[in-house]
């Protein structure tokens, strides 16, 4: 059990990284938007860096736990670089501007739910 929470924990806190720029928000989006691609890559740097160190200390093959946790934290990173680019994107029109915003909290939210449902259930299926 040490050793899993050893290996997953830096997937879970770049997780939460992930997650708390989703709420970066600022009513002129383009002065925030910097920050927010920041934290994204920063989070995307640590899930590969921890993923890679993972697999150095285990010898078996294939996908496991450790690993289903890093790639679904991975995933969940690239959303939110998605979703930071796409509202970049329609940030120009003003008329826009409502929508990317209830786009961005449906958009946190729902992968936020997925992540954890996804983690879940790996981990009981580990644990059976």
């Amino acid at each position: 059990m040490a050793g899993f929470i050893r290996q997953a924990w830096p997937a879970y806190v770049a997780f939460l990284i992930s997650f708390i720029s989703y709420w970066i928000w600022a009513s002129d989006f383009i002065t925030v938007v910097g920050a927010r691609f920041g934290i994204l890559g920063a989070s995307l740097f640590s899930v590969v860096v921890s993923m890679r160190a993972a697999s150095l200390t285990g010898t078996s093959f294939g996908v496991t736990l450790v690993d289903q946790i890093h790639l679904a934290t991975l995933l969940y990173t690239l959303v939110g670089v998605g979703c930071t680019s796409y509202i970049l994107y329609k940030w120009v029109d003003p008329e826009e501007r409502a929508s990317v915003r209830r786009t961005n909290t449906v958009v946190a939210l729902s992968t936020t739910a997925v992540f954890l449902i996804a983690n879940a259930v790996s981990i009981g299926f580990a644990v059976t």
